[in-house]
Formats: C-alpha cells, sequence, structure tokens
C-alpha cells in the first residue's frame, strides 16, 4: 500500500473529520515502508508538510522542510533509519526512509499549535483512526518499536491524559495492542530509565537489532546494572580530578605564600 493511501484508510477508519474545525484542509499522509521495524509518531503536520508537492500528489507528506532534514540527516540516518548521499560540498541528502513515519493528526493546526483549541479538536477527531492505523501496523507485524515524538503522540500510545514528555523520555515500554489504552501508574513508575550516557539513538538502535529480546528483564537489569557502573565511573573520574586540582592549588598558594615572604624579608632589611 503506497504511503499516501493510509490518509484515504484513516478515512474510512475511524477518523470523525465532519466534527473537526481542520476539515478542508490538505491532509498529509505517512512515509516510509509499511513493514518497517521501527515507527515514528508525530504529533502534527506544519506548512512545510502540507504544501508539500502539491499540485502534484493528493496529499502531504511528513517531516518535510528544514524540520524534516534535521530529523533525517542528523538523528535518524546515524541511527540507521535513513539512507543519506553526502554531496561534494559537504551537504547530507536524505534518500530513502528505513523507518515507518506518521502523525497523530493529519491537518496542520492553526499556527502549528497542537495546544490549541483547533489542535485539541483534531486531536479528539484523529486520535481513533490513528489507533486503528497503529493495530493494523501490529497485525502486520508485531517485532516493531513504536517512537512517540511528543506529548500527543505519548498520549495516543498509552492512553494517558496530559503526559509530559521528560516523564517517559528515554523509557522502554513493552507494546502490544491493550498499550493503547491507559497505563496504570504503578506499573508507569517501575519502567526503567536509561542513562543519558548511552543516548537514545543508540537504545534505539538496539531496539532495531534485538527486537523484544531488549525489554526482557533479564536485559534491563543488565543494562541497569551497566548504567550503574558507568555513573561510578564517572564520578570516581571526577573526584580524582578534583583532588589533584585541588593538590595543584595548594601547591601554587604554598609557592605564593614563600614568594610574598621572601619580598616581605626583603623590604624589612631595605627599611632596616
Amino acid at each position: 500500500m503506497a504511503y499516501n493511501d493510509w490518509v484515504d484508510w484513516r478515512l474510512s477508519h475511524g477518523s470523525q473529520c465532519e466534527a473537526c474545525p481542520l476539515n478542508g484542509q490538505r491532509k498529509v499522509g505517512t512515509d516510509g515502508p509499511v513493514d518497517a521495524d521501527v515507527v515514528l509518531i508525530g504529533e502534527a503536520p506544519g506548512a512545510d508538510e502540507e504544501a508539500y508537492r502539491e499540485g502534484y500528489q493528493k496529499y502531504g507528506s511528513p517531516f518535510q522542510g528544514r524540520s524534516g532534514w534535521a530529523l533525517k540527516a542528523k538523528l535518524l540516518a546515524p541511527a540507521g533509519l535513513v539512507e543519506v548521499e553526502r554531496m561534494d560540498d559537504g551537504w547530507i541528502k536524505p534518500k530513502k526512509l528505513k523507518c515507518f513515519i506518521m502523525n497523530t493528526i493529519m491537518c496542520r493546526p492553526p499556527g502549528n499549535k497542537i495546544n490549541s483549541p483547533e489542535g485539541k479538536m483534531a486531536v479528539a477527531c484523529c486520535s481513533p483512526s490513528a489507533r486503528a492505523l497503529l493495530t493494523r501496523l501490529e497485525q502486520m507485524n508485531d517485532r516493531r518499536s513504536y517512537v512517540p515524538l511528543g506529548a500527543t503522540s505519548i498520549s495516543l500510545l498509552t492512553g494517558r491524559e496530559g503526559p509530559t514528555v521528560g516523564t517517559f523520555r528515554g523509557r522502554v515500554l513493552p507494546f502490544s495492542l491493550e498499550a493503547l489504552h491507559h497505563i496504570p501508574e504503578g506499573q508507569l513508575k517501575k519502567l526503567p530509565v536509561p542513562t543519558e550516557a548511552v543516548g537514545y539513538l543508540e537504545m534505539v538502535k538496539t531496539l532495531i537489532s534485538k527486537h523484544r529480546h531488549y525489554l526482557k528483564p533479564e536485559v534491563q537489569e543488565k543494562l541497569a546494572l551497566k548504567a550503574l557502573k558507568d555513573q561510578e565511573k564517572a564520578l570516581a573520574k571526577r573526584e580524582k580530578e578534583e583532588t589533584a586540582l585541588a593538590k595543584k592549588m595548594f601547591k601554587m598558594m604554598e609557592a605564593l605564600f614563600k614568594l610574598m615572604s621572601k619580598v616581605s624579608r626583603n623590604l624589612n632589611k631595605q627599611s632596616s
């Protein structure tokens, strides 16, 4: 199925466009191979996405323009999620996506503000079809990893109202069709938080290569122990550096004190 066809699929699988204040705008579809192991879920399209190849294709395409280039060239490419071509002038040109990209809502909210009254209404109208699409994707390939890009996308995946990105940043949640609904607070608190030193892209690459293996308790325990050891090593290194610096400063102060004493004695001799 071509990526733009998913707009028509969503329109017949739960989208409430007739009740949406954004109805009538050009809709934005999905991009990337539908069988990809990684699915990126954005919040809403912007002006570049809405206008993409207008007049040549029915719907726009997600993550275009400068922000889309930055995402693909600087984040997805290092993680092996997009093929790029390096031009002679150093420019990085994204070529082929290796992940599937979609947005929670299909139309651009006013001022690109998803939290505007119109944006919130659009989320309510589009979320049923977005969940239906995620369900369809999971049925086609249950080895996927889903990466929400924003609070609206997190809410779509977890069913939680008004989640903050900081609460979920770096966390790995085992995904199932039930995960599209509310996650109990107790379960949320038990989710492991990998150290930022590992890097979120490295975590995504691990998910790509090892799939559900990464979510096994024993693997999570090993990662947690490794993160703890890394933190202890970093702390020991910093303490060692601070001790060495303190010794160096003490020696400098001692030398300065001796010099000042010598100068004082010379001045006393001259005065006498």
